[in-house]
């Protein structure tokens, strides 16, 4: 089902219209199910691959960037719910996997790829050609993260942003959803945790349209997401923490069949030693 502007606003009002809409009613059924949060937000689905060197990569990827970000760039996910999706569950709702690492799934809205292809460093170990090893090798490695992460941070927020920024058809439908549950939000209002938490896209419109106050509210809307995420890790999801020496899960997975890493790194740079493990189908189902 597609989806245009005005069919969004129609949507939006009087309980999204779905009683009058029987077509938009069951699509809305149906997809519903899939949602973990009743609360109307988007979710943010997070591709868990059936390859897991590839799942852990974005996992770390992913979990640092949720915890180190930038205000600007963490706070573009203050709208959205997370959680794990594998490859099955995006095909069923209709999404190619290939090259994607996040979906953005709504009840009113056709999937929305969210983040997709190769990050600008998959591996921020592997030393790149000609690259200088002056210094010790855990020094190169601290070296590594500085200066990598924030691209990888940037390119994650980049696309972010052009999936839920302002004017996108799914920011305009939140809008009007927000507007309707908590009123609009006023020109003059202070920043506040409040109304990051409870009408992030309207704070998103509001720094649009005006800037004054900008990086106040991105710290808020950062705020919320941390949070919301920074010790609960999205659903079928753990955060975990690794010194160099094994993996320590915070919520082993419900099937314990891994074997933690075994020592051998010896050094991870204090910013990268907490990050997401999405647990695999084995874990979360058995053998």
């Amino acid at each position: 089902m597609s989806v245009d502007r005005r069919q969004f606003a129609i949507l939006a009002s009087a309980s999204f219209g779905f009683l009058a809409v029987p077509a938009a009613l069951e699509v809305w059924a149906r997809r519903r199910r899939l949602l973990p949060d009743p609360s109307g937000r988007p979710l943010l689905a997070l591709h868990v691959t059936d390859d897991e060197d590839a799942a852990d990569a974005f996992g770390t990827l992913f979990g640092i960037f949720l915890l180190r970000a930038t205000d600007a760039e963490c706070a573009w996910l203050a709208g959205c719910d997370l959680a794990c999706a594998s490859t099955r569950e995006l095909c069923r709702w209709g999404i190619d996997p290939r090259g994607v690492h996040a979906a953005i799934l709504s009840a009113v809205a056709e999937p929305t790829i969210a983040l997709a292809g190769p990050a600008p460093f998959a591996d921020y170990r592997e030393p790149l050609p000609g690259e200088s090893d002056e210094g010790s090798w855990s020094d190169a490695l601290d070296r590594r993260f500085v200066e990598r992460f924030p691209v990888n941070h940037a390119w994650i927020a980049l696309q972010l942003a052009a999936a839920l920024g302002p004017g996108t058809p799914l920011a305009e439908l939140a809008c009007t959803r927000e507007r309707s549950a908590r009123g609009e939000l006023d020109e003059n209002e202070a920043p506040s945790f409040e109304r990051a938490l409870t009408t992030p896209f309207l704070v998103r419109e509001r720094i649009d349209r005006r800037p004054q106050g900008r990086e106040e509210w991105q710290r808020r809307l950062t705020a919320s997401v941390r949070d919301r995420w920074g010790s609960v890790a999205p659903k079928d999801s753990t955060w975990t923490f690794s010194g160099g020496c094994g993996h320590y899960y915070e919520i082993p997975p419900p099937h314990y069949l891994r074997v933690s890493g075994t020592c051998g790194a010896a050094h991870v740079p204090e910013p990268a030693q907490r990050f997401l493990h999405f647990y695999t189908e084995a874990e979360l189902h058995g053998a």
